[in-house]
């Protein structure tokens, strides 16, 4: 598996907020002796990252409170600005964030049912891919960035309030905010 950074690290270093992830170090609790680290996600001021027995450990600064894992394991976890979601070792989603409940500031907050093989995350949406290749998003949906096109994807990335797919021709397509002020 590889490891994958959320788009939204790049907004941790480009924003100075104290405290921030920039420089930030695990606590001594994550460097366990024997773990072996198969996932990790950045958002805007807490990390998370999964081991390959699937426990899932957070860490951040004092902005928030850090992010509550849920006690199922995950195989993978992607981070949103302030909320994560990740990937049981059955391809179940579940989102949290520092209540536990990864709320993403939406109503449509609720991950899909069904069995998926990858997620992107971005500042206050989700996508997740089955094993069909096929888009399923949610969360918010200001600038259509939850609504993902009837096309066939290997991989998926997500912005602010965007999301990409790679096509399984190797094109790229993106829906949501196609604003570029």
């Amino acid at each position: 598996m590889r490891l994958r950074l959320s788009p939204t690290l790049f907004f941790a270093f480009l924003l100075p907020l104290p405290g921030c992830l920039l420089g930030a170090q695990p606590p001594t609790s994550v460097l366990l002796e024997d773990a072996v680290f198969t996932s990790a996600a950045a958002g805007m001021s807490a990390a998370c990252a999964t081991t390959d027995v699937g426990i899932t450990i957070c860490w951040g600064d004092d902005t928030w409170s850090t992010p509550r894992p849920p006690d199922e394991p995950l195989a993978m976890v992607e981070a949103g600005s302030s909320f994560f979601c990740g990937l049981t070792p059955k391809g179940k989603v579940l989102c949290f964030d520092d209540t536990g409940l990864g709320d993403m500031y939406s109503s449509d907050m609720e991950p899909p049912d069904g069995t998926f093989e990858l997620l992107a995350a971005g500042e206050r949406h989700a996508c997740a891919l089955d094993a069909e290749g096929h888009a399923t998003c949610w969360g918010d949906n200001s600038s259509d960035q939850a609504v993902a096109p009837d096309t066939v994807f290997t991989d998926l990335a997500a912005g602010w309030d965007h999301t990409c797919g790679l096509t399984t021709s190797g094109a790229i397509q993106c829906w949501g905010s196609t604003n570029s002020d």
